[in-house]
């Protein structure tokens, strides 16, 4: 069944709001200190609730590039003669230029069924994570990519994309977790929970000025899908 394109790239349309405000009002802070009181700097990628509504307007795009991915008719790399090149078919092109998404790329951890059962290494072999395209989180690359220059403590890379699951994660003291690991089933790897993306955490603009340390916040849309804000 044909999927019906929105009237307006929604996203896109936001995305170049966001970059012409980059370009004015740098910072926006509700609090600053140096003095240990909250800082709250706000970003110049796109709202969360700019990036919501975009989700809910384009939901049948969304899902039918989940299907794409999952069932690899859509690979966003190929390796050839052991090189990485892009290899896109039509339909998923023609998916992202109208929800303004520059690309999809997977986690590689593995989303199975029951992913936080104990014998995940068992049911895991012979599986390849890399190829297991059906089991992977995906992360929706958005054009929001912006460097922070004037920020001391903070000049790195940011950017601000979409992630899905394709399991109900668990959700556990303020934070979302990754499946068990399918090499030796312990659980390792988890982000924190935020309930807004559109400021940056106050910890990554309190940290020690030229210590660059990568991380990713999360905020939950609904059950599987999620905001992401990173630094890098």
């Amino acid at each position: 069944m044909a999927i019906k394109a929105p009237s307006r790239p929604i996203l896109l349309a936001v995305i170049a709001a966001s970059l012409l405000a980059f370009g004015q009002a740098a910072v926006e802070s509700s609090e600053s200190s140096t003095k240990g009181q909250d800082i709250a700097i706000r970003s110049q990628t796109a709202t969360d609730d700019a990036m919501s509504n975009a989700l809910k307007a384009n939901k049948l795009q969304f899902n039918r590039l989940v299907d794409l991915y999952q069932t690899d008719k859509r690979r966003v790399w190929r390796r050839t003669d052991g090189s990485l090149i892009p290899f896109e078919t039509a339909e998923y092109k023609d998916l992202l230029k109208k929800v303004g998404l520059e690309g999809l790329t997977g986690d590689s951890a593995l989303w199975m069924p029951r992913p936080y059962d104990a014998d995940i290494v068992e049911r895991a072999k012979g599986l390849n994570a890399f190829t297991a395209y059906q089991y992977h989180g995906i992360f929706f690359r958005t054009p929001t990519t912006i460097f922070w220059s004037w920020e001391p403590q903070f000049r790195q890379t940011v950017w601000k994309d979409y992630f899905y699951a394709p399991v109900e994660p668990l959700i556990k003291d303020g934070d979302i977790w990754w499946p068990r690991s399918h090499h030796h089933g312990d659980l390792y790897r988890s982000s924190k929970l935020v309930a807004s993306l559109d400021q940056y955490p106050a910890h990554w603009l309190n940290a020690t000025p030229g210590k660059r340390i990568a991380e990713c916040v999360y905020r939950q849309l609904e059950i599987r899908w999620y905001l992401r804000l990173c630094k890098s």
